[in-house]
């Protein structure tokens, strides 16, 4: 019998999992494979689940739903929620509070998974490495447990292949367009492995060029009824708004770099995968491996056309198919009889704010509301933002200290600029957030849990409902909104009990619920859960 989810508003990230003890048998469930579809609204399960056909079909009818599945956590960006997914702890834990955050000592804002110690291995990208992660994942315990288990990572992103993976992971791989290839890090290996090098000779990245993204119904009324009109006005970049899209014909860096746009680019991160779990023998022996696999392409297009688009509904009708050749290319190298699925995503998205009356403000913005503010009230500082990021300022607190002015005295006239423009709900300066819980504050908790203070802004700003801290063209996310924290939470497979559970749950609780599945000890934040009633009863 199909289920049928009521109406959500979230983003989404699956998981395959594997059931494991110590000395556990060949009959045990052999493998762990975390799916991170980035930007996956919940309802978009609801308003095309009668058109889907493949894995989004197949773990609905088969799975354990949590139809209200929220994050915990305010700054809902890519690297918060893989951290939070890959551990089950709060980035106040795990330290990953942003996509970025400002680096004092380098003077710029440093990548969330920066190590100036690696180098990129298989061609050029970024020096990058899971040091940042200030917590064990699910996959790090495991192999705590037993060195044979094998965990791998692969995505677009590289923050997307590496957190989730973890510190001992024996792989993470993800795309460069400065090479159209995948890549690793020096941090996982000193040499490009066999499988690596024969699968980006075959330039797998080249084959869409000149190719168009056509839609995959052809009767537009259905795009009309579950989306909108295909062409809006701040859509992409104004112009290129409508299908077809069509790749450059030529093969470049420029080329690389629009791939992420279409669907194409979760074809490929669904190949990349298939060659790392060949090239690391996953789930062919009795331990239990794990594979992380992010599909970053429902982001690309949900930034820059909207989640309401004839281009989000499109893609998320081939991610469908895309999942379910997954099902089908594990089920043929593992048998799903050996699986268990974890189903969810790293945050939602804010609709255009046009379709929704909402507004925009730029980071540039935003920071000279701030500074002229604060050379109104203390004329010796010309400049105190040092960094816009997800709508939260950074200020240039040894500038400030410098001067012989107290940093309170500071954010007390940012604050006061902030809420005078009338499109700000509240501001938490790290004070508030080291203080005790305010009466009445439903969003105290929230940023609570996405503060870190050696990495987090001096002020996180609750921008009101539909305001779009970014850009003039697409959209984004990043708020303590539901439209960013709702996310669906599905587990499928070995040990889970199939059916619709409401009540509280979120992408928290996955891998502690995973560990007991699978034999190893998560901890749970005080807020967090295992999610038990989706486990299998014993057999007596």
């Amino acid at each position: 019998m199909r289920l049928r989810l009521r109406a959500l508003a979230f983003p989404l990230t699956l998981i395959l999992l594997s059931s494991w003890s110590c000395g556990s048998g060949p009959a045990s469930t052999k493998l762990v494979v975390l799916v991170v579809v980035d930007q996956m609204r919940g309802d978009f399960l609801t308003r095309f689940n009668d058109l889907y056909n493949g894995g989004f079909k197949r773990l609905l009818d088969d799975g354990a739903v949590f139809p209200d599945a929220a994050y915990r956590h305010a700054v809902t960006v890519t690297a918060a929620g893989h951290a939070t997914i890959g551990t089950g702890q709060h980035p106040s834990h795990h330290g990953v509070v942003g996509n970025t955050w400002w680096n004092y000592e380098m003077g710029k804002d440093q990548n969330c998974v920066l190590d100036q110690t690696a180098s990129p291995v298989g061609g050029d990208g970024p020096k990058a490495s899971p040091s940042t992660e200030l917590v064990e994942t699910l996959g790090d315990r495991l192999k705590d447990l037993d060195a044979e288990s094998k965990v791998v990572g692969v995505s677009w992103k590289d923050r997307s292949a590496i957190l989730p993976a973890g510190h001992k992971a024996d792989g993470a791989y993800w795309f460069s367009a400065d090479c159209g290839c995948f890549i690793t890090s020096s941090y996982f290996t000193k040499t490009v492995p066999g499988w690596l090098e024969s699968f980006n000779g075959g330039k797998p990245a080249d084959r869409w060029a000149g190719k168009s993204w056509e839609r995959m119904i052809d009767d537009e009324k259905i795009y009309i009824e579950r989306a909108r009109e295909d062409a809006y006005p701040t859509e992409a970049d104004g112009v290129a708004t409508t299908f077809p899209h069509t790749m450059p014909g030529e093969v470049s860096k420029a080329y690389y770099n629009e791939i992420d746009q279409t669907p194409f680019a979760d074809e490929l991160i669904l190949e990349a995968a298939l060659a790392a779990m060949d090239g690391h023998d996953l789930g062919q022996d009795s331990h239990t491996d794990v594979l992380t696999v992010g599909f970053s392409g429902t982001d690309f297009i949900g930034h820059r056309y909207g989640p309401f688009s004839q281009e989000a509904m499109d893609q998320n009708l081939r991610l469908d198919l895309t999942l379910g050749r997954l099902l089908e290319e594990i089920d043929q190298r593992v048998g799903l009889e050996n699986v268990v699925v974890a189903l969810t995503a790293d945050h939602g998205a804010l609709p255009l704010a046009e379709t929704v009356d909402g507004k925009r403000i730029s980071s540039a913005e935003i920071a000279e509301i701030v500074d002229s503010e604060v050379r109104r009230r203390m004329p010796a500082l010309d400049k105190v933002v040092v960094s816009v990021n997800a709508g939260n300022v950074y200020l240039d607190v040894p500038r400030i200290e410098a001067e012989g002015v107290a940093v309170d005295e500071v954010e007390t006239a940012a604050i006061a600029a902030l809420m005078n423009t009338g499109e700000v709900d509240r501001v938490y300066a790290q004070i508030d957030l080291e203080g005790p819980e305010p009466v009445n504050d439903p969003f105290w908790t929230l940023h609570r849990n996405s503060f870190y203070k050696p990495r987090s802004p001096q002020l996180l700003v609750l921008w009101k409902p539909m305001v779009y801290p970014g850009g003039k063209f697409g959209t984004g996310h990043g708020s303590a909104y539901d439209y960013d924290r709702h996310v669906p939470v599905i587990l499928f497979g070995r040990g889970v009990t199939s059916g619709t559970f409401p009540g509280q749950a979120g992408p928290e609780d996955i891998a502690p619920t995973v560990g007991k599945l699978i034999g190893v000890e998560v901890p749970t934040e005080p807020d967090t859960r295992i999610l038990d009633e989706a486990l299998a009863k014993p057999a007596k």
